[in-house]
């Protein structure tokens, strides 16, 4: 791999497999969507646009410190997905030609390393849920408690809640699928995460010029970060069902709870067998067998966490007589893969 770094982007050059459009539409992650000429989205408190061109990767609004730090892990660019895929047909030899198929479809698909705690909440919003609508009760969430980030320079062609032409939240509309829930009308880079909650702050923030101690301009508000632990509890269970977090508010609640105690360290989860970390999380109010699982699978990266979904169970009694075969450690790929193919090939 080949990585060129520029002032407000990096361009990556890799020979192993990589689709942003398959990597955001496979139901790992909801706060990225299709704008311009690539994806638009936040994670880690930082707004990117991702676009291939040519056979190169860029991503715009990070430099090298971004992507050393956060992109290269959050796109797991430390695996090769080629050599992955051969592990898997390794696994289950007698089902070769069909997991063949699947590879195919499901080609450029990466598992992203989330933010624990943002993925912990996604999936319990994804509980008996479609994603247009998670999409847009994750947004609401984030413009209601989460961080402000600003931004200077341009990053994509539209607005993230303009863009859609639809109003959210912070402009006392319904919350539409904008990407990345921002409140400005243009998008941008230099993600400083804001310090005040209030939206009654205005859109714009002054930057200093320096030693100069005159203004350098504005930076607009680009979106907002995933609300921490905390914000989360001080919102409330009440807040969030006003939200129209239906059944799924106690459980954000209790998470966030059982986070902010102590009771459980979301840290900790790292370190342990898949075992014990699905029996963590799985001490959540709410939280059961797929929701612990999506968050091993696309948070800790624990890539033999296979989730369980009504796509998934298709396929399981419809190709391997419903018994789950035993992709071994990377069992979470080959899930993806499966999911891709039932999800976007005509019926048989």
């Amino acid at each position: 791999m080949k990585v060129k770094y520029n002032s407000d982007s990096v361009e990556i050059e890799t020979s192993d497999l990589f689709s942003a459009d398959k990597i955001f539409d496979c139901g790992q992650c909801f706060r990225f969507e299709p704008e311009g000429d690539g994806y638009s989205g936040i994670a880690f408190g930082r707004r990117i646009h991702i676009r291939e061109k040519g056979g190169i990767i860029i991503i715009d609004g990070a430099n090298k410190d971004d992507f050393e730090s956060v992109w290269f892990d959050f796109f797991d660019f430390g695996n090769d997905y080629r050599k992955i895929n051969d592990s898997i047909l390794s696994a289950v030899p007698e089902k070769a030609d069909f997991l063949q198929q699947c590879e195919k479809v499901g080609a450029g698909i990466r598992i992203l390393r989330q933010d624990p705690w943002e993925t912990l909440v996604s999936f319990i919003i994804s509980q008996n849920n479609n994603i247009p609508r998670i999409k847009k009760l994750i947004s609401a969430l984030c413009i209601e408690c989460g961080e402000r980030i600003y931004g200077k320079t341009a990053v994509g062609t539209g607005a993230c809640c303009g863009g859609t032409g639809l109003k959210t939240a912070a402009h006392g509309g319904k919350t539409g699928l904008e990407t990345g829930a921002c409140c400005g009308e243009e998008t941008g880079s230099e993600t400083a995460v804001g310090t005040g909650r209030s939206r009654e702050k205005t859109e714009f923030e002054m930057v200093p010029g320096g030693n100069t101690g005159k203004q350098e301009g504005t930076r607009r508000c680009v979106g907002y970060a995933f609300p921490s632990p905390e914000a989360v509890l001080e919102l409330g269970e009440k807040r969030l069902a006003e939200m129209k977090f239906g059944f799924r508010a106690g459980y954000i609640a209790d998470a966030a709870k059982k986070v902010c105690s102590g009771e459980i360290v979301l840290s900790e989860l790292y370190e342990m067998s898949f075992d014990e970390a699905f029996a963590e999380l799985c001490r959540i109010r709410g939280v059961g067998a797929k929701v612990a699982s999506c968050v091993l699978l696309f948070a800790y990266h624990k890539l033999n966490a296979f989730p369980i979904d009504v796509w998934i169970q298709k396929v399981i009694d419809k190709y391997f007589d419903g018994c789950v075969p035993d992709f071994g450690e990377f069992a979470g790929i080959a899930q993806q893969y499966l999911f891709y193919r039932e999800r976007y090939t005509p019926s048989e």
